[in-house]
């Protein structure tokens, strides 16, 4: 799966929980619009673990990598188009 598959993805997920969302670019605020909430977090984390095929360790992480779609294939989608 390519990085852009994988943002479609999770773009669609996140479309998913919010019906009123009109405007879903790389660079908007996730957390500013409630897309992502700490609740939400673990959620994303599964879903970014299955895209990948790995497991992504919940201890270390911090809501800045879930800000935005940029952030999120920065942090986890790169470079895993030809990981196991």
């Amino acid at each position: 799966m390519t990085e852009q598959q994988m943002l479609d993805e999770i773009e669609k997920w996140l479309r998913s929980q919010d019906s009123a969302i009109t405007t879903l670019d790389l660079d908007t605020d996730l957390v500013e619009t409630g897309l992502v909430t700490s609740l939400k977090i673990v959620e994303l984390t599964f879903l970014i673990g299955r895209l990948t095929g790995r497991t992504i360790d919940l201890e270390g992480l911090r809501l800045e990598q879930f800000r935005t779609l940029r952030n999120i294939s920065e942090g986890f989608l790169r470079h895993q188009e030809n990981a196991p």
